[in-house]
């Protein structure tokens, strides 16, 4: 069996809440749960996560776009109080929705890295990593709304708080020009034809991202490309995906004009599922 809540039940923007018996101090605990959100509309219901203990509720994941079906998560959980987990199902849009979940698991490790799946929480970004060919190349940055230039997102979309991380291109960086380009490329990536990521595109010139399906001896083919700001906020798309065996992600920015712009992105996936973009 599993539980679930019913969207239909609640007035929109409202959630119902079910939290767990308390737990205690942890420092490395990964959490594995199946959940799934469905519904008519673009977006039926969202799922959060957050850690309560007599001082605070801290949200460590959330997400909010139709699985088509169970799929898995694994969150890696880090607090010195004792806690008690929350789960919250929001209704959003969709009066028809039913948030889910099923087979929580709790393991004293750390969650291992996926790379089908990474919200860049971890140092190692997933093995995610910069490519430095060609002339007037930047780099993209590991940052946080805390430690960031000032440039980039004042929050993730992971956590949505200034601790959380992404990765991005800061406009005003050392060496940056006018025509400047930055290149990101995942690890190797196994299966699943649907991509989907959040990104914040702020400042006047923030220039132009270009997302590519790369493999070894082929042209990369261009998946997906979005030019100028987007009002400072986190977005999200889906892309559909060439079904082969293995291949990367590549990002590419180019930079409009240098100063106080940024493109950044979070929470990079691949899914097994009908790939729809929101509002489509």
């Amino acid at each position: 069996g599993y539980v679930f809540s019913k969207m239909s039940d609640l007035p929109q923007h409202h959630a119902s809440s079910l939290v767990s018996y308390p737990h205690g101090s942890t420092k490395g605990t990964c959490m594995t749960m199946k959940y799934a959100i469905d519904g008519e509309g673009v977006n039926p219901g969202q799922l959060s996560i957050f850690l309560k203990d007599d001082n605070q509720e801290l949200l460590v994941w959330k997400a909010n776009f139709e699985t088509g079906g169970m799929i898995e998560k694994k969150i890696n959980l880090r607090l010195d109080n004792n806690f008690a987990i929350v789960l919250h199902a929001q209704r959003e849009n969709s009066a028809g929705g039913t948030v889910s979940i099923d087979n929580i698991l709790f393991t004293e490790e750390e969650c291992p890295s996926n790379p089908n799946n990474c919200d860049f929480e971890e140092a190692s970004v997933c093995g995610y990593q910069n490519d430095f060919d060609g002339e007037n190349v930047v780099a993209w940055a590991w940052g946080s709304g805390s430690v960031n230039s000032g440039n980039g997102p004042d929050i993730d979309h992971s956590t949505s708080s200034a601790e959380g991380h992404f990765l991005y291109i800061d406009g005003a960086a050392n060496g940056t020009e006018a025509g400047s380009s930055g290149h990101l490329s995942s690890p190797i990536l196994r299966g699943n034809t649907c991509a989907e990521l959040w990104l914040h595109m702020g400042g006047e010139g923030a220039g132009q991202l270009n997302i590519y399906q790369a493999q070894p001896g082929q042209p990369n083919i261009l998946k997906w490309t979005r030019q100028g700001g987007q009002d400072s906020r986190w977005e999200t798309t889906r892309f559909q995906l060439d079904d082969v065996p293995e291949y990367q992600l590549k990002f590419e920015v180019f930079i409009d004009t240098p100063g106080a712009n940024h493109i950044a992105i979070d929470d990079v996936k691949t899914l097994d599922i009908n790939c729809v973009s929101p509002g489509a």
